[in-house]
C-alpha cells in the first residue's frame, strides 16, 4: 500500500504529518513509538485527539496511524 501521508523528522526522535487539518505526532520513547492523531476543532480552532497507540517501530506506527485515518475515522484529505 502506498504511503498517503508524508512525513517529516525532527532531531528529537519524533516524526509529523499534517494534511486536512489531521496531524500525526510519532515520538520514538524508550523501545516503542508512541503515536497520536489529532484534528484541528473547526469551531475553536483547537485540536481534538482522535486516537493514540503504540508500536515498536517507527514504520509500524506510520502504517496503524494511516489506517486508522482512512478505514476507521473516515477522515479525508485535502490535496
Amino acid at each position: 500500500m502506498k504511503p498517503i501521508l508524508k512525513w517529516t523528522s525532527h532531531p528529537n526522535n519524533c516524526l509529523t504529518s499534517e494534511a486536512g487539518g489531521i496531524q500525526v505526532l510519532i515520538e520514538e520513547v524508550g523501545w516503542q513509538c508512541r503515536y497520536v492523531i489529532s484534528r484541528r476543532n473547526d469551531a475553536s480552532g483547537r485540536r481534538q485527539v482522535v486516537s493514540t497507540g503504540s508500536a515498536r517501530e517507527p514504520d509500524q506506527a506510520k502504517r496503524l496511524a494511516e489506517d486508522f485515518i482512512v478505514r476507521k475515522a473516515g477522515l479525508k484529505f485535502g490535496t
